[in-house]
């Protein structure tokens, strides 16, 4: 997940079938001075179209959509905008979407409801580098990708599609060591300001940290590093 600079407007793209859905995000999002609806888009087609163009920071992502459902959307965006942070909506709590969601490349999900000020709150989250997950949930989930990619699951399970191939060997020489304990607290599923307050360091360091981690591993989002760190037997 990577942190955005404060003294940008966050750039944020709606993609939902339903209009009215698109029309009460679009009012929420207007009353924050830090957000900036650059695009909105009635299915996953339309917004493959023009992601690229409008680089958006974060992607408010409908799951059930016409054609091309949210899931495949967001896997084919993490290879075409890997920057951009994507939020699933949904109208349910459900963990095995959210561990489909994951897997697809999301950083997360909020379930659509009245409640304004979760959205909010999430963008806001994501938006800062956060996370969006119940910690306990993240490490069984990512242990379970870890195990996937080991070859440790049940045969006939597909490696999940957001784990890139990393040269484990030469990528942990790079990291430092307070990235390499960074990289430990993020394999056991703690946001930015949770590993801030365990090392001592300031938030923006952690958030630092953590773009340094992501370039030194080649890797898109947190998720993926956390897989890393598990696999790697650091988390």
């Amino acid at each position: 997940m990577a942190a955005h600079n404060k003294e940008t407007r966050v750039r944020i793209v709606i993609v939902d079938d339903q209009l009215i859905a698109r029309e009460l995000f679009k009012a929420i999002l207007a009353q924050e001075p830090e957000f900036e609806v650059v695009g909105e888009f009635a299915s996953g087609e339309a917004v493959l179209e023009k992601a690229v163009e409008l680089q958006p920071d974060i992607i408010l992502m409908d799951i059930h959509m016409p054609g091309m459902d949210g899931l495949t959307a967001t896997r084919k965006l993490k290879q075409l905008v890997p920057a951009s942070d994507i939020i699933i909506l949904t109208s349910s709590e459900n963990p095995a979407m959210l561990r489909k969601s994951l897997a697809c490349g999301a950083s997360g999900y909020i379930v659509k409801g009245p409640d304004q000020t979760s959205l909010v709150s999430a963008i806001k989250t994501i938006a800062a580098g956060g996370s969006l997950i119940n910690p306990l949930l993240l490490r069984t989930l990512i242990q379970e990708f870890a195990a996937i990619y080991t070859g440790q699951a049940a045969s006939g399970e597909e490696r999940p599609v957001s784990e890139p191939e990393i040269d484990d060997n030469l990528a942990l020489t790079q990291l430092t060591k307070r990235e390499k304990q960074v990289l430990n607290l993020i394999g056991q599923g703690l946001s930015n300001s949770a590993i801030s307050q365990q090392l001592g360091i300031s938030h923006d360091t952690v958030k630092s940290h953590v773009r340094s981690i992501l370039e030194k591993l080649g890797v898109t989002d947190r998720t993926q590093a956390a897989v890393y760190a598990v696999r790697n037997n650091l988390g």
